[in-house]
């Protein structure tokens, strides 16, 4: 059953995440707040699949310590999800990454 659960999230994932950036293709002539509404759009969308097909149940702790206005989070990453979630949770993350992953080609 595990397998069967994790076959349809990949599916429904794969789909989902097609589907959103063929609706914000065009958003990237709009302002930037219309990219950052859809990146959160997606992230929500990611989460409440992997709730209702893979059965992972996400507990987000200390939300309410997090200052009103700009902040610094440094995420100390355990999987890919670590990198999606942030969109989801913060009004408008600003991602920082190593240089050496702009040489990846995909």
């Amino acid at each position: 059953m595990l397998g069967l659960r994790s076959f349809l999230f990949n599916l429904a994932f794969y789909l989902w995440t097609g589907a959103m950036c063929l609706l914000y293709l065009p958003a990237l002539a709009l302002p930037r707040r219309v990219l950052v509404d859809g990146q959160a759009h997606w992230a929500r969308g990611v989460n409440w699949l992997m709730r209702w097909l893979a059965r992972i149940h996400v507990e987000i702790r200390g939300r309410e310590n997090l200052p009103e206005g700009a902040v610094i989070v440094a995420s100390k990453h355990q999987s890919a999800w670590d990198t999606l979630i942030w969109h989801a949770i913060l009004a408008d993350p600003a991602v920082v990454m190593k240089q050496e992953l702009m040489w990846i080609p995909i």
